[in-house]
């Protein structure tokens, strides 16, 4: 920096007619006070003349070169530049009117922040010879109220533009208390402002100003409060209470407490009251003015910035289009979250210059490339659950009735589909007859390994029981199976039933870059159950029928009416069943209790009489066709279709996990003979 004398900096700041701004330095801008002004209405500048510096010199070299000097190798000065010192020189020339005139097209946050840049362009700024510049720009400003009477000019610009937080200086802060001329974030309130009530509060203000006419400026701050003996904040919140409080500023109630206790009658106190009482009520409603320009200035400073981001992007796209990667930053446009647009290169509120753009250029390409990469392997996921639905859709349609299909990872095994699936590009459509092609090329093989490998693993379970069993056991009514998982322990089911069952089927992933999950059927859960057993062979034996060849379908040929002995009650009579409701209920195949099998005699009309039609067809039946069954129950119409005509027109799905055989009871006389469970 050239040095000046103390002369020169004085000339800076009296009424001359040259403009001479020194080079800009570090202002203080901790405290607001420093360049609001004082009470007398004149801004004050308390700035130290700053130390005297050195001119540094240069030594020459000990070794002279055989070019030219460094005095001869800088370029000729130009004549217009010549006795001109410092970057701002030619700006000592101005009159003095001219910078300020400009200065009056300013909105006053533009001359806060100019007030900051230099020590000379502060003195001018907060000398009083400049509030009409503050005033002017205060005037050119849209909708704005007018200047407070207990406010200056730089003191109404620093409360409107200045967004940070008047206690800790966080940035951005929105909240203006406006009646107490503050900005406050919430975790400061506390510190800044004191609360109706208070003792310090109480100390401070007399009586007269507390429960008399409202004098006082006070705001209602929203506050939270946590009970002492919460721990966990984010849990126990059922114990923390919001309250509203009118709270004060200290400064402010000391002023007003001074100037009431400066008062010596009562006469004047009560005057000033009802003064000060008028003059909050103007306060008031200048508030009411601001808090509207306020959020207009928001409002209008959003749509400012979404123009500017716009803009931005529109500029960012016409680069990448001449590098080539336009096209998918479109692409990535048309996704939900828009995530180009929100990118954090993209969304910034700055105009992009040729330097901006070469310092995101390559963060950006990048990023694109990533999301290319996304995006294929998105649309070949998504082609190829396309195509999975299609194949399993197709695989349903073949199916009989009592035919056994394949679980997702029998089918996945095949090469062929495999290849078909995952190795065919995603732009290329599979039409349903080549998928059904290879279906009926490939499917019966599939589901012939499959059943065989499953059938074996269900004859190792029985073989821990029976050591000769076959793959036959597996059709018998007396091969009972048994849960033992978690969600569904001790259920009973037969075969085909367990190949169903949900704690038989796992979800396992295909490919770690697709991520597509599949069904894998498992035994691991699967035991003979020894009472499902015991119970299905005395059910069998009850029939006269041969336990060791007597299978699942026999059984329901006879389906046999059972009546558990030991859970008959007075009040609601005799308990009847058929027999999955006495294999699956955990207490009939008890061994404590007895269970009586088809031996009802001439009362066996009147019992099934009680039975609900579910356990006629074995199956549910719409209520509304409820008049097309003949039924020795009164309440259904008849109609010409016998129960046995009915049941060839159902069937009973292995895949559903149901019993449908719903236990009923029958209040009559009960019946002597009883065989007990041996």
């Amino acid at each position: 920096m050239p040095r000046r004398s103390k002369r020169s900096h004085q000339n800076t700041l009296d009424s001359s007619n040259s403009w001479k701004p020194d080079k800009a330095e570090d202002c203080d801008d901790g405290d607001t006070a420093n360049f609001i002004g004082d009470d007398s209405g004149e801004y004050s500048l308390e700035e130290e003349e700053p130390p005297r510096k050195r001119a540094k010199r240069s030594h020459k070299s000990k070794y002279v070169g055989t070019g030219s000097s460094a005095k001869n190798r800088k370029g000729k000065i130009p004549e217009q530049f010549r006795g001109v010192r410092g970057r701002t020189g030619l700006l000592e020339k101005l009159a003095k009117d001219v910078p300020l005139d400009i200065f009056c097209y300013l909105d006053p946050g533009d001359l806060l922040r100019l007030a900051r840049t230099t020590r000379d362009l502060r003195g001018i700024l907060m000398s009083k010879t400049s509030e009409i510049v503050w005033r002017t720009a205060r005037e050119g400003v849209d909708e704005l109220p007018p200047l407070p009477d207990d406010l200056n000019e730089p003191q109404f610009a620093h409360l409107l533009y200045e967004s940070y937080c008047h206690g800790c200086g966080h940035k951005p802060c929105d909240t203006i208390y406006w009646l107490l001329r503050t900005r406050c974030c919430k975790s400061c309130t506390r510190a800044i402002f004191i609360d109706h009530g208070s003792s310090d509060l109480m100390v401070k203000v007399p009586p007269e100003l507390m429960y008399g006419p409202e004098v006082l400026p006070s705001e209602v701050v929203k506050r939270t409060i946590y009970s002492s003996i919460v721990e966990n904040r984010a849990l126990m919140t059922s114990l923390v209470r919001r309250h509203r409080y009118d709270s004060y500023r200290p400064d402010m109630v000391d002023k007003y407490a001074a100037e009431f206790n400066a008062l010596k009658t009562e006469d004047e106190r009560n005057a000033w009251i009802s003064r000060q009482a008028e003059v909050l009520k103007a306060m008031k409603e200048h508030k009411y003015l601001c808090q509207q320009w306020f959020q207009a200035r928001i409002a209008g400073r959003g749509e400012e910035l979404v123009n500017v981001r716009d803009q931005r992007k529109i500029a960012i796209l016409e680069r990448l289009e001449k590098i080539g990667w336009r096209e998918e930053a479109e692409l990535s446009e048309s996704y939900a979250r828009d995530v180009f647009s929100n990118h954090k290169l993209v969304r910034q509120p700055k105009k992009l210059t040729n330097h901006g753009w070469k310092s995101i250029e390559t963060e950006l390409v990048q990023w694109l490339a990533e999301q290319k990469n996304k995006r294929l392997g998105e649309q070949r996921s998504a082609a190829i659950h396309k195509r999975i639905a299609m194949l399993f859709k197709e695989i349903k349609a073949t199916r009989s009735l009592g035919n056994q299909l394949p679980y997702e990872d029998a089918v996945f095994t095949n090469e062929a589909l495999r290849e078909l699936i995952w190795e065919t590009p995603a732009e290329d459509e599979l039409s349903s007859e080549l998928l059904r092609s290879k279906l009926s090329e490939h499917l019966p093989d599939i589901v012939e390994r499959w059943s065989s490998a499953v059938q074996e693993s269900l004859v190792e379970i029985i073989q821990k029981s029976r050591p000769n069993a076959t793959i036959v056991d597996l059709q018998l009514a007396t091969t009972v199976f048994e849960c033992t998982g978690v969600a569904h322990e001790y259920f009973l089911m037969h075969y085909p039933q367990v190949l169903y069952h949900k704690c038989c089927l796992k979800y396992c992933f295909q490919s770690a870059d697709i991520r597509f999950g599949y069904l894998k059927w498992s035994s691991e859960n699967l035991i003979l159950s020894s009472t499902g057993c015991h119970m299905a062979t005395a059910i069998v034996q009850g029939c006269s029928l041969d336990p060791a060849t007597a299978t699942v379908q026999d059984l329901w040929d006879v389906n046999p009416l059972i009546e558990c002995k030991s859970c008959e009650r007075q009040a609601d009579g005799r308990l009847f069943m058929r027999w999955p409701s006495a294999i699956g209920d955990s207490q009939h195949r008890s061994r404590g209790h007895s269970v009586v099998i088809n031996n009802f005699g001439d009362e066996t009309p009147h019992i099934l009489a009680c039975e609900p039609l579910d356990n006629l067809v074995c199956g549910s039946f719409p209520p509304r066709h409820l008049d097309a069954v003949i039924s020795a129950n009164a309440n259904v119409v008849p109609f010409p279709l016998s129960i046995d005509d009915l049941r060839l027109h159902c069937y009973r799905d292995p895949t559903n996990m149901r019993d449908w055989s719903s236990p009923f009871r029958y209040r009559g006389l009960p019946l002597e003979p009883s065989t007990p469970v041996a």
